[in-house]
């Protein structure tokens, strides 16, 4: 089967980016009703032209389990054993916690995962970076901003901080550095520069393993118009997320998005010109897959992905398709896939509802210049067991970027103007609204 289609260098190319290219052309923009929905359901068995080099007797009974649901013949919405209701989320009595606990859909819960009832203590935090501008400090539990980190374009696709946020990694564009903020004490106002890691060229997307061991990085040079993947240079990178020290640094093909599994030992590079996925061995520190993604027929383009999410257990890695207006569910151990058409733009997601809802920020066309903005971005809720659309985020604004803290009830979205919304995932209604900066900048995705 073929899988690629013709490629077409991407309408964008600098990687400091959604936020500060595609997100700038979208920010203030008048509501639109250009409502992505799902048009066919395609599962890939064969992961045909995987470079998998034996990776899949990784798995375990658990794993097993939650892909019989995904790619099995069967498929079909996972629903809370206590109260009927699509998800499980820790609000519906769904059991997770540290200790290997027994969730709602028979599952055992990886022991990364925490409970709502503690993850505002766990997580009290929220960093995003503003464009062209600093990183800012969010007190969740009040949704006040408490202070702003360094003074370099913040703008990376994703912060980076630590296990008890006492520490935050983020690219520094101007400098072309990757720079660590520690907290003074226990006062989450007061953070200091307390390492600037040099790399060869500027950082764009970031990603830390749960366990705060490892830090995936995507980086490069030369920029188009509108920016996103690095025309020259690309490169994606490993890095010691306690000591800043380079592991490892390979070529690529304008990666784009990463995403690094909880215990730091596999990363995953969106290979923006292959339409692919790059599987990185961490131990080894060599390339050891490439997963080419299901093509849409319908649609010519097939660059991307634009964005990766990882769900909380490790076991779904979800692939925003962008142009080929796709996205993927792939098997993060054996490339195995399954893809959903929409009518609009995937390009950022993440996992909620203990792994059982997929938020996916979605634009319904490509702008056609830096300033255009005569649409809004929606984010849509997809059941990760069939990809069929649930729901839809409400918002008069546009809708960008989308973060969920492990185990929360809760998900971050970053709006048009730089507000910060908060939505129940199980519900969808709006909970919380700030606005993070006076200045008309957009922002980047929301970490935890």
């Amino acid at each position: 089967m073929a899988r690629l289609g013709s490629f077409r260098r991407p309408w964008f190319g600098r990687c400091n980016a959604f936020a500060s290219a595609i997100v700038l052309s979208l920010l203030g923009i008048a509501a639109a009703g250009c409502s992505p929905k799902v048009t066919t359901v395609y599962v890939y068995e064969d992961a045909a032209a995987s470079a998998d080099t034996g990776n899949s007797d990784a798995h375990d009974g658990a794993s097993d389990a939650k892909n019989d649901a995904i790619f099995g013949d069967s498929v079909g919405p996972t629903n809370d054993a206590s109260t009927g209701d699509l998800g499980g989320g820790a609000e519906d009595g769904a059991a997770t916690g540290q200790d290997g606990s027994v969730s709602a859909d028979g599952t055992t819960t990886a022991d990364t995962e925490t409970s709502a009832a503690d993850d505002l203590t766990q997580f009290p935090l929220a960093f995003v970076g503003l464009a062209a501008g600093p990183l800012v400090v969010v007190d969740r539990k009040t949704m006040q901003p408490l202070t702003q980190i360094g003074t370099g374009d913040a703008n990376c696709l994703g912060s980076g901080p630590l296990p008890g946020q006492k520490a935050v990694w983020y690219g520094n564009i101007p400098q072309q550095a990757l720079d660590r903020y520690e907290r003074v004490g226990d006062d989450p106002t007061q953070w200091t520069l307390t390492k600037s890691v040099p790399i060869a060229f500027a950082p764009g997307a970031l990603s830390i393993s749960r366990n705060g061991k490892i830090i995936g990085l995507t980086s490069g040079q030369g920029a188009s118009s509108l920016g996103s993947p690095f025309k020259t240079d690309p490169q994606i990178s490993i890095f010691n997320a306690q000591t800043g020290a380079v592991l490892a640094t390979l070529a690529s093909k304008a990666a784009f998005a990463v995403r690094i599994k909880s215990d730091g030992t596999v990363a995953y590079f969106g290979n923006w010109q292959d339409h692919a996925v790059t599987v990185v061995d961490v131990e080894t520190l060599k390339i050891t897959a490439v997963w080419p993604l299901p093509v849409n027929l319908a649609q010519p383009n097939q660059t991307g992905p634009a964005g990766l999410a990882l769900s909380q257990d490790d076991h779904w890695l979800a692939v925003c398709g962008w142009e080929s207006k796709q996205i993927s569910m792939l098997d993060p151990v054996t490339g195995s896939s399954k893809a959903a058409n929409l009518d609009g733009l995937p390009y950022w997601a993440d996992f909620a509802a203990n792994d059982t809802r997929l938020f996916v920020t979605v634009m319904p066309k490509l702008p056609s210049s830096m300033g255009e903005g005569s649409d809004v971005n929606t984010v849509e809720v997809f059941d990760t067991a069939t990809l069929q659309q649930v729901g839809k985020l409400q918002w008069p604004a546009s809708l960008q970027l989308v973060g969920v803290p492990p185990g929360s009830s809760t998900i971050y979205v970053v709006a048009a103007q730089a507000n910060l919304l908060t939505y129940d995932v199980q519900t969808l209604t709006n909970t919380g609204q700030v606005k993070l900066a006076d200045t008309f900048k957009p922002a980047s995705v929301p970490n935890f």
